[in-house]
Order: C-alpha cells, then sequence, then structure tokens
C-alpha cells in the first residue's frame, strides 16, 4: 500500500510539473494568462463533520496551445483553511498545486459568457493543529467542476465550482466556490 501511494505521489508531481512546465513556455502557447481567485470553502463528508466553512484564495496561471481550440491548460496554487467546529482553537490547512485541463463549451460566437469544465490532478499538502501539536501530510488530489467566464475588456473574470478531493489516510473533501479576476 505504502509503494502504491509513493507511486501515485509521484506521478500527480510529474503530471502537474510537466503542465507547470508548458504553462511556462510561451513559445507554445498562443496565450498565457494569470489569475486570482478567492471564495467559500465549504468542507464534505468527514472534514465537514469536524469543521465549519473556510475560505480559499488561490493563483492561476493559464495557456492555450496553438494546436487546440477549445482545450486550455491551468496550474492552481491554492490555499484553503477551515476552523473546528467544536469551538477549540484549531484550525486544517490545505496547500495545493494543481495542473488542470480546460475545455470550453461551445457556445454562438460573440458571446462574453464562455462556459467551461475542468479537471485536474497534483498535490496537496494538509496541516491540522489541534491541542498545540501540528499533524502534516502530503498526498494526492484530483479535482473537477465548472464555471463562467465573463470577458470584459482588457481582462475577465470567473466564477468557479469544483468538487477537490485529497486520498489521504484520511481522505478529506471539499468544494470551494469562487470568483475570480484573469488579466
Amino acid at each position: 500500500m505504502h509503494r502504491m501511494r509513493q507511486l501515485a505521489v509521484t506521478l500527480a508531481a510529474t503530471a502537474s510539473l510537466a503542465t507547470f512546465t508548458t504553462l511556462a513556455s510561451a513559445q507554445e502557447a498562443k496565450v498565457v494568462r494569470f489569475g486570482v481567485s478567492g471564495g467559500l470553502s465549504l468542507p464534505m463528508g468527514d472534514l465537514g463533520k469536524s469543521t465549519d466553512a473556510g475560505y480559499v484564495i488561490a493563483g492561476h496561471l493559464w495557456a492555450k496551445p496553438n494546436a487546440t481550440k477549445a482545450l486550455s491548460f491551468r496550474g492552481d496554487v491554492s490555499f484553503d483553511q477551515w476552523n473546528f467546529s467544536n469551538g477549540a482553537d484549531a484550525s486544517w490547512k490545505a496547500l495545493g498545486f494543481i495542473a488542470n485541463g480546460i475545455f470550453e463549451v461551445p457556445t454562438a460566437s460573440g458571446k462574453t459568457t464562455q462556459p467551461y469544465l475542468l479537471a485536474g490532478v497534483g498535490l496537496f499538502s494538509q496541516r491540522y493543529t489541534l491541542l498545540n501539536r501540528n499533524y502534516d501530510d502530503s498526498d494526492v488530489a484530483i479535482q473537477a467542476g465548472g464555471g463562467l467566464t465573463f470577458r470584459l475588456s482588457g481582462f475577465d473574470t470567473f466564477v468557479e465550482a469544483k468538487v477537490v478531493n485529497v486520498f489521504a489516510t484520511q481522505s478529506s473533501t471539499w468544494v470551494p466556490i469562487t470568483f475570480g479576476v484573469r488579466f
């Protein structure tokens, strides 16, 4: 089991690194853009039983290769935090690095609103503090969701919801609902 976990972490790290490398190479991309987002992070399952709703902030880097029409790639670095619901001075934090594929759903030409679907894989480092002790764990994660991009003059805004699942000893699942700006 430990060997399978190591293999999964290695594969997720390799996929994330490959996507971030592709994103950083402006020669291969028609458009490379960056953005930031933030919003509500809703814990689900076991995480939801012990913590209250929290927040998420994230940075994003998009690349749209010349060879693709509706497919683009996005690298995310995100930070989520929730407080324990039992009133204890305790928190759960997750720092993630995710590589995503984004599919833009076809719409009529000239529309300023663009729906999209996304799916990604990466790594999350989780830390929770309880009774003045820190517990750390880094594991493979997947995420899937969708959103809407609103094209404005010179920049875009977007709203997005997704499900994040971290495959840890105790799986963690949450739903970030975010608003962001892309330049």
